[in-house]
């Protein structure tokens, strides 16, 4: 049963690290987009 148990909490520790950086990189990446669109709007004039 503790085995059990700590085998759930590493499976869910390693999954809420993997949404972390999802969410990290998913964050990133929308940043990136709103920042690189008006800049590329910009140099296209």
């Amino acid at each position: 049963m503790k085995a059990a148990l700590i085998w759930i909490c590493a499976k869910t520790e390693t999954w809420a690290e993997k949404v972390k950086s999802w969410l990290a990189k998913g964050v990133e990446n929308s940043i990136k987009e709103q920042i690189a669109l008006p800049v590329w709007l910009i140099t296209r004039r």
